[in-house]
C-alpha cells in the first residue's frame, strides 16, 4: 500500500531531491531569481507534541512489547475531528460506516518507523510507550497536527521593502558561465558528454561540455537570463528581471552592488504597518502582525485543509518491530535477525 498517498491525512508530505542536481545548475544560470520571490516558501519547524489521550490496554508489558523510538510498528487507526466527523481511517468498516469509503484505496494496518518524522508530530510522539495490542485513545492540538490556521514568521524588513540591495559577484553577472560538477549530475542528461558537446540540462536550457574527467565534468552556460547579458556591465547602468529593475550601485572588489526592485513583493508601495495585508503573486494574503526597525512578523495562512484543527485519533498496536542489533542475515534461510512480533504472538518475516 503506498501509505505515502492513501494516508496522507496521518503522514507528512514527502519532500523529493530528485531534481537537486539540476536546480543546482539552474541557480547558477538564474542567480538573480530568489531575490524576485522574496515572499514564498517559508518553513517551519521545531513544534513540540502536546497530547491528550487514554488507552485500553490489555496483556502483559515487556521491553519487547512497547513503542519505543526507532521501532517499525503497524497501527490501525480512526481520526475524527472536534465533532465526530471521520475524516482518515485504516479500517474498511469504519471507512464504509462513516461514508468516506474510496474503492481505490488497501484498507489495512499503517507502517511507519517511530521518531523518524514520517508521521505528524503528535501522532509520532503519542504512540510511544503502548503495548503491543493496546488501544489508545488520544487528541493532537493544531500545533502538533498539521499546524495553526495562520503561521508566523520573523524576517528581515529588508526582505519585504521596495528595493533589495544585494552584492552579487562579477562572474555570475558574465555572459558565459563555466562550472564544474560532479560526472554523476549528468547521469540523466540528454545529449554528448563529450568536450564541444550540447547537453540538456533543464528544460528548454542546453550547456557545452567543455573538459570531462573521470569524476568532474566541467560546462559552459549562456548567461541570457542576466539583466545585462550582451552589454558591458557599468554602474547606473540598469536592466530589468522578471519586470523588476535593477541598477548597478557600485562596483566592488570581487562583485555589483545592485539595486533590485522588489515589485513582487505583497507590500511593494505600501507604507509597512502593523496590520497590512498584501497578496502573494499566487494569492496567498499575507499580514503584517508585528513590526520593528530590523524585522518584520508576518503571518501566513496554512493551506492544509486540516491547518487549525484538533484531531482525536483512536490508535491500536499491531505489530512491533525493534531495531535490528546484528548484522543483516536475510540472505540465508537460517536467518532469524528482524523477526516481528504481532499481536497474535506469531512471527512474520
Amino acid at each position: 500500500m503506498d501509505t505515502n498517498t492513501q494516508q496522507e491525512s496521518v503522514q507528512t508530505a514527502p519532500i523529493s531531491s530528485s531534481s537537486e542536481n539540476t536546480a543546482v545548475i539552474i541557480g547558477i544560470v538564474v542567480v538573480l531569481l530568489f531575490l524576485a520571490a522574496i515572499a514564498a516558501g517559508i518553513y517551519f519547524s521545531g513544534r513540540s507534541a502536546d497530547v491528550v489521550g487514554h488507552t485500553t490496554l490489555s496483556g502483559s508489558s515487556t521491553s519487547e512489547n512497547v513503542v519505543d523510538a526507532g521501532d517499525e510498528i503497524t497501527v490501525d487507526y480512526v481520526g475524527t475531528l472536534d465533532d465526530g466527523t471521520v475524516f482518515d481511517t485504516s479500517i474498511q468498516e469504519r471507512a464504509q460506516q462513516a461514508g468516506v469509503y474510496q474503492t481505490a484505496r488497501a484498507y489495512e494496518p499503517l507502517r511507519f518507523t517511530v521518531g523518524q518524522g514520517q508521521m505528524i508530530a503528535g501522532f509520532d510522539r503519542a504512540v510511544v510507550g503502548m503495548e503491543l495490542g493496546e488501544t489508545k485513545t488520544f487528541t493532537i492540538p493544531a500545533k502538533d497536527a498539521y499546524g495553526e490556521a495562520m503561521i508566523e514568521e520573523t524576517v528581515s524588513r529588508d526582505r519585504i521593502a521596495d528595493t533589495i540591495t544585494q552584492e552579487v559577484p562579477k562572474e555570475d553577472l558574465a555572459d558565459r558561465i563555466v562550472r564544474t560538477f560532479p560526472k554523476e549530475f549528468f547521469a540523466n542528461s540528454s545529449g554528448a558528454l563529450v568536450p564541444g558537446g550540447q547537453i540538456q540540462i533543464a528544460a528548454g536550457m542546453n550547456a557545452e561540455v567543455v573538459t570531462v574527467g573521470d569524476t568532474d565534468v566541467t560546462i559552459a552556460i549562456d548567461n541570457t537570463e542576466s539583466p545585462f547579458y550582451g552589454k558591458p556591465i557599468q554602474v547606473g547602468m540598469t536592466g530589468s528581471y522578471q519586470g523588476n529593475e535593477i541598477t548597478v550601485k557600485e562596483e566592488t572588489a570581487s562583485g555589483y552592488l545592485l539595486a533590485i526592485e522588489n515589485r513582487s513583493s505583497p507590500f511593494y508601495g505600501k507604507t509597512l504597518a502593523v496590520g497590512l495585508s498584501g497578496a502573494t503573486t499566487d494569492g496567498m494574503t499575507l499580514t503584517i502582525t508585528a513590526l520593528t526597525d530590523s524585522e518584520a512578523t508576518i503571518a501566513v495562512p496554512n493551506q492544509h485543509e486540516l491547518a487549525g484543527k484538533d484531531l482525536t485519533f483512536e490508535v491500536t498496536i499491531r505489530s512491533i518491530q525493534a531495531p535490528s542489533m546484528m548484522p543483516d542475515f536475510s540472505s540465508f534461510e537460517s536467518g532469524a535477525a528482524g523477526a516481528e512480533t504481532t499481536s497474535t504472538g506469531a512471527t512474520e518475516r
